[in-house]
């Protein structure tokens, strides 16, 4: 096929004398029935000729075999696979339905060509671009015994249909009755359904048209036809269809010449000749948010990125911040970050590559403080949005922010109460956040399979007015656009339907989504991150399963070591968008202890990790040198703490401090001893690894072991006791006897059942040990239990970005 505009709008019948009918989008065709195996052979014929003669990937046919005739058996393996060209209804029900898209599918292009041409056709060839496509409905079936409504509305689209895309082939009697009211019957023509039909008659092979004219034609076999619909997939697969280029929708020597006081605009794509753009923010319409849906392969994350690049293209990073999450594999956002490269996207505020639950939350959480944030310096100027304030006070800085949420529905986690959690921070956010120029695009492949926003769908999508939908079934379309509306169910690759008004029919916009190019885009975001780099930092990165070690805290220890109070022991990074840590103080009160419970991960021993941290931290942070280390590992009895782990040694030696290592049959030895002694000015940090197999004096009475003597007193002594154990009892048993120890402030769970883990806090603290997490309880500290990414083992780079580190 030569060029994408190409259409079989001619039926061509026979060689001779050739029958010329008008057909795709021109005119309709109807076969009169005979009930021979002609009249089939002609209806397949016409089926071929429509396919081979219409550009790949411009037609798609719908069909209706209610007479069971097997007009479609050879052209079956188009009803499949991605590429699919034929959809086949099933029953009356269906027809009816798709009578109504069909209706639908009319209007929609009538509001594309807008009445500059007379014909899709004809609209295509002025603008020499393939708008819309073409669509052929099959049926065989008996027009006489169709109901009244059903023939009033194949009439109106049989009327209206060919000029805008859609021509019917029709196989049936040419003999229709009706009864009328009276009760008599008629005899209704094939004229009166709709002047655009040509009827043709065949007899053998001998066809006859309207018109009077009368050929031989020669019908294919079904081989050929089952082996030509081969190549029909693969023409479809390998058609390159007409590109809208980013460059199309946007001046490129422009950067940044808007400002958001009155919303942000982004363009998507091509609405027939116009450029689609979208506005959120826009106080007078009330459209802040943006739901976005599509099915696998359909183009979801190249129209992410396409609005993302459109949008920072337009505006600096002083008008616009972003929050990107992605809830997948977090391939998407992975580009616009400094991971492996200098550049990054300067409006990006916070990246959640393969984001989990207790990030997103996060993210909401610290929106809510900006939010309030916000709406406090509002109040103080007495204006009720960004848009008034700004309007009146330019000088005031303020962006707009877009929070970009990639599959969001994963978001809501997999257990009921998190999801309600999560649920009701997104509608409050949704609802509130746009006075403050705060505004969602949540973007999904469904909306159907979770209970939680199931619940909150109406409250949540109440505030979303802009829908985007992509390629989806019927379903998804109705969900995401309105219960009425499956338009979506009914686009090609690289088509979306934009609904500015919560999904209202009237207002379905077919659009060609424009082609996010990198080739294009990175260096644009290069101009963007040269123009910036001097006054926007890095975008805070969550990486879900990052291993993560002590050296991400540094900074904080620097701050402690200057501050000079008591020392802060770090654990790990809290799950949150300020980079912020988990710091445990130990200070000289009573159960400043910590305890570390569970298995740690297979491939990394966070309990390992936890504990080089807490030594290194200490350490650092002591510019006095009065401090000591002292570790006993039951975990290996052929090697020592100190060689075992020789990069942490070092660490701890740079620091200024030896590491001293108990053999595992002195350590009672050891912990009585330190029970006996009196309190100095010297801090003692005592570790235990792997305790469960320590052999200790076990007390008659039940009361626990030395060790529970110790950790009780030693506070107040300056010293302090960080214990791993990997079972909870053996914990209790050491540390806690029969009765309940508070002698362990701080308790940090690795893999450990539930219910042990609310044995030891609370009954109603919800655990499921997870890849690189743990959770903490530290009543004094945090108000409640926190998961966060525990500090894995330390390495080469600790080493060198420790040792690089100025410290005084």
């Amino acid at each position: 096929m030569g060029n994408i505009l190409d259409v079989c709008d001619k039926l061509i019948l026979g060689t001779s004398n050739p029958i010329s009918v008008d057909f795709i989008g021109r005119g309709n065709v109807w076969i009169n029935n005979t009930y021979e195996q002609s009249v089939i052979n002609l209806a397949r014929y016409s089926i071929f000729e429509a396919l081979t003669k219409t550009a790949p990937g411009q037609l798609s046919i719908l069909g209706y075999d209610s007479d069971l005739s097997g007009i479609f058996s050879p052209f079956a393996m188009l009803s499949a696979g991605e590429s699919k060209q034929l959809e086949i209804i099933s029953d009356d029900k269906e027809f009816k339905e798709h009578l109504g898209y069909l209706r639908q599918q009319i209007q929609a292009v009538q509001n594309v060509v807008q009445g500059r041409n007379s014909s899709l056709i004809d609209f295509r060839r002025s603008i020499d671009r393939p708008i819309e496509g073409y669509k052929l409905v099959v049926l065989s079936l008996d027009m006489g015994l169709v109901d009244q409504e059903i023939r009033t509305k194949l009439s109106l689209l049989m009327r209206n249909g060919p000029a805008f895309g859609i021509s019917f082939l029709v196989i049936s009697t040419t003999y229709m009755s009706i009864q009328t009211a009276s009760g008599k019957d008629i005899e209704l023509s094939v004229c009166a359904l709709a002047p655009n039909i040509t009827v043709l008659d065949i007899a053998g092979n001998a066809v006859s048209a309207t018109n009077g004219s009368k050929e031989i034609f020669s019908p294919i076999t079904a081989d050929t036809i089952i082996h030509k619909c081969d190549v029909f997939s693969e023409n479809i697969r390998n058609a390159k269809l007409p590109v809208v280029y980013f460059s199309e929708l946007h001046d490129m020597q422009k950067i940044w010449t808007e400002n958001s006081i009155d919303g942000v605009k982004f363009s998507v794509g091509k609405y027939g000749i116009n450029d689609m753009e979208i506005i959120i923010g826009d106080e007078v319409n009330q459209r802040h948010n943006v739901l976005i849906t599509g099915a696998v392969g359909q183009g979801k994350s190249n129209l992410i990125s396409v609005i993302i690049h459109s949008l920072c293209h337009k505006y600096s990073p002083s008008e616009l911040q972003m929050y990107l999450l992605d809830f997948k594999e977090g391939v998407t956002f992975k580009p616009f970050s400094n991971i492996g490269q200098d550049e990054y996207l300067p409006h990006a505020k916070a990246l959640g590559l393969e984001s989990d639950v207790s990030f997103g939350v996060a993210v909401l959480k610290s929106l809510y403080s900006e939010y309030e944030r916000r709406m406090k310096l509002l109040k103080e100027y007495n204006y009720k949005s960004i848009r008034d304030l700004r309007h009146s006070n330019p000088a005031i800085e303020m962006p707009r922010i877009v929070v970009v949420i990639d599959e969001f529905q994963m978001m809501f986690g997999d257990d009921m109460q998190t999801g309600q959690i999560v649920a009701e921070l997104l509608e409050k956010s949704v609802r509130l956040f746009r006075a403050a120029g705060i505004h969602f695009i949540l973007a999904s492949q469904t909306l159907g399979g979770n209970m939680a926003l199931a619940q909150k769908k109406d409250s949540i999508f109440s505030q979303v007015p802009i829908r985007i939908a992509l390629k989806n079934s019927v379903s998804e379309s109705q969900q995401t656009l309105s219960l009425n509306n499956s338009a979506a169910a009914f686009l090609r690759p690289r088509e979306a339907v934009v609904n500015l008004d919560y999904g209202e029919v009237s207002q379905n916009r077919k659009t060609v989504i424009a082609f996010a190019d990198e080739a294009v885009l990175r260096p644009l975001r290069k101009i963007w991150w040269e123009k910036s780099r001097t006054t926007t930092p890095p975008p805070y990165v969550f990486e879900s399963e990052k291993r993560i070690t002590v050296q991400s805290g540094k900074n904080k220890i620097k701050a402690c070591r200057k501050k000079a109070t008591y020392p802060i022991a770090i654990v790990g990074d809290k799950i949150s968008v300020d980079a912020e840590h988990i710091e445990l103080p130990l200070s000289n009160e009573p159960g400043r202890n910590i305890a570390i419970i569970g298995t740690p991960d297979g491939d990394c021993n966070q309990a390992v990790g936890m504990i080089q941290s807490i030594a290194v931290s200490l350490a650092l942070q002591n510019a006095k040198g009065n401090a000591r280390f002292i570790f006993c590992d039951f975990e290996s009895r052929e090697m020592s703490f100190d060689k075992k782990y020789p990069i942490f040694t070092q660490i701890m030696e740079n620091a200024g401090y030896f590491v001293e290592c108990v053999q595992q049959k002195d350590f009672e030895t050891t912990i009585k001893q330190l029970t006996s002694e009196a309190g100095t000015d010297e801090l003692i940090y005592v570790f235990g690894l792997a305790l469960d197999k320590w052999e200790f004096e076990k007390d008659p009475y039940g009361q626990g072991s030395s060790l529970k003597a110790f950790v009780e007193g030693a506070p107040a002594k300056n010293m302090h006791f960080i214990g791993w154990w990997i079972k909870a009892s053996s914990y209790t048993s050491q540390v806690s006897g029969y009765g309940n120890s508070d002698a362990f402030n701080s308790k940090i769970f690795l893999r450990i059942d539930e219910r042990a883990v609310q044995s030891l806090t609370n009954p109603f603290v919800k655990w499921s040990a997870q890849s690189n997490r743990a959770l903490i309880s530290d009543s004094v500290e945090f108000s409640e239990e926190m998961w966060f990414i525990p500090y894995s083992p330390v390495g080469p780079d600790d080493l060198s970005a420790i040792k690089s580190m100025v410290w005084n």
